[in-house]
């Protein structure tokens, strides 16, 4: 229930919420599901009111043209941006016409790496906002040559933190080094999972949803390693995600 649980986050605080309203479509979509995504959006609109962003990650599933068609039937949502919006083995010309073809910003670059991977995109305008991953791009510093790079085209930089506190804090670092931060999303509100391996409280988020700088040493953060041993490497399929909700469950509760 998207509606349901946007509005369970903003009761908790957020004041921008990102989603996926497409489980279990593939490249090419028919008219229910399309129906059934549009109406998804809406019903979050709906539930959360217009002072609250709305962010649709499309996880790089559908075709450019069903991408284009159904970023246009939700531009009344007011959609802050539209991420990964075609595969990533599409070519940088398709990402480029999605981009020049809805009045959404589009967001890319969570997969692709360093500076050298990220220049077509900046010379060809495919997105507006990138979401380069520190861990993917060779840490820190390579993130940061890009986050330069992209700031000489008007580009925003959101990076793209789904990998746990380590990444979170190195994030954080580079996102108070740089002119065109746009915004840091993570999971954090209703996830315990920072707080078991982190020693202190982190991240520690003010009461108008900024996060504050760590001062200590380093990235600013001491990992709980006895807590850390405790949540062992599980292999979970991704591929999963592709599935229906009810099918994505029973993989993962299976793993």
């Amino acid at each position: 229930d998207y509606a349901r649980l946007a509005k369970d986050m903003v009761d908790k605080g957020a004041r921008a919420l990102k989603f996926d309203p497409m489980q279990g479509m593939d490249t090419f979509i028919d008219t229910a599901q399309f129906n059934q995504a549009v109406e998804a959006i809406r019903l979050v609109r709906e539930a959360v009111g217009d002072d609250v962003e709305l962010m649709i990650d499309v996880h790089g599933r559908l075709s450019p043209d069903n991408s284009i068609r159904l970023a246009r039937a939700v531009e009344p949502y007011r959609i802050y941006w539209w991420e990964e919006p075609i595969p990533t083995d599409a070519s940088m010309d398709d990402l480029a016409r999605v981009a020049r073809s809805i009045n959404i910003p589009v967001v890319a670059g969570e997969r692709l790496y360093t500076r050298w991977g990220f220049r077509d995109l900046f010379e060809k305008r495919a997105a507006a906002i990138i979401n380069p991953d520190i861990s993917h791009q060779g840490g820190i510093l390579e993130t940061k040559k890009i986050a330069d790079m992209a700031h000489a085209y008007y580009i925003s930089v959101n990076p793209h933190d789904a990998s746990g506190p380590v990444l979170t804090a190195a994030s954080i670092q580079l996102e108070a080094a740089i002119p065109n931060f746009l915004i840091h999303e993570f999971f954090s509100i209703d996830i315990p999972f920072y707080e078991e391996v982190i020693k202190d409280p982190f991240p520690v988020i003010t009461d108008n949803n900024y996060i504050e700088l760590p001062t200590k040493p380093g990235l600013g953060i001491e990992i709980d390693e006895s807590a850390l041993s405790k949540r062992p490497y599980k292999y979970v399929d991704l591929g999963a995600f592709w599935a229906s909700h009810d099918e994505w469950r029973e993989t993962t509760d299976r793993k």
